[in-house]
């Protein structure tokens, strides 16, 4: 029990020092974007970290659940390694959050907004989406995601033990799967970011005068997915007409160009 424990303990640990860690790196690589072009000091990083804490913990704890719900099963089947199930997923972890802050921290300079769910908008045509930026440009970033997904990989893998001690009396598996799961409700609590009838939501992270440090402090992973949830398709909500009758209206409307 304790030896799952500490693992979530350490995992949670790791995933909230990688999102600190961007949040410096975020701001050194876009302090051009500042008013004064160097506007911000080294208390101002640490208040930006500081304030972007509840929303890290959010989505760390979005993270714990696959592996905690697979070292709950663990408790009955002790067969099952741990490492061998949750490196597949570990390795999936590091390579979308180092994909995001990567590509969040070079869309700034251009979008002067954190990721949201308009990068899927590009998806439907690439090309337009790479038009402005130099192959060498993508591929230094694709080189940065890979180092830097293979680093945190590690790290995860080093917390994951290869396998458990199995817990032969019934009775300390029930008692341990039972102290699991109330282990859950803070974890749920962190999810909704805390006890107060607001949730955890992008203006947690706002603490500033400054529009830089506040997009500074919100997590770029929080950031697209909460935007996801927020987003709506308002174009099908104005189908008045078929195809072919709105083809029929607009008929006539315009005088073809002469080619």
């Amino acid at each position: 029990m304790k030896a799952r424990f500490f693992l979530l303990l350490r995992l949670f640990a790791l995933w909230m020092l990688v999102f600190a860690g961007q949040k410096p790196l975020f701001m050194l690589y876009n302090r051009d974007m500042t008013v004064a072009g160097t506007d911000f000091s080294v208390a101002d990083m640490c208040r930006v970290v500081w304030n972007g804490l509840s929303m890290d913990a959010s989505t760390a704890s979005y993270l714990l659940v696959l592996p905690f719900l697979w070292l709950w099963v663990t408790l009955f089947v002790p067969r099952l390694s741990p490492r061998r199930w949750l490196s597949p997923y570990v390795c999936l972890v590091a390579v979308v959050l180092m994909a995001v802050a990567v590509v969040d921290t070079s869309l700034y300079p251009f979008w002067k907004f954190k990721l949201d769910a308009t990068i899927f908008f590009y998806l439907d045509s690439p090309q337009d989406a790479f038009a402005s930026v130099s192959a060498g440009y993508l591929l230094w970033r694709l080189v940065l995601i890979v180092i830097y997904a293979a680093f945190i990989f590690f790290c995860l893998s080093v917390q994951t033990p290869c396998s458990m001690k199995p817990l032969k009396n019934v009775s300390r598996r029930i008692i341990s799967a039972a102290v699991m799961l109330v282990l859950a409700v803070p974890l749920a609590i962190s999810i909704r970011g805390g006890l107060s009838e607001s949730t955890a939501n992008i203006g947690k992270a706002f603490f500033s005068q400054s529009e830089f440090l506040n997009h500074s402090a919100v997590n770029p992973c929080f950031s697209m997915l909460y935007s996801l949830d927020k987003a709506e398709n308002y174009g099908d909500e104005f189908n008045y007409f078929a195809e072919e009758e709105r083809d029929r209206l607009f008929d006539g409307l315009y005088i073809p160009t002469p080619t």
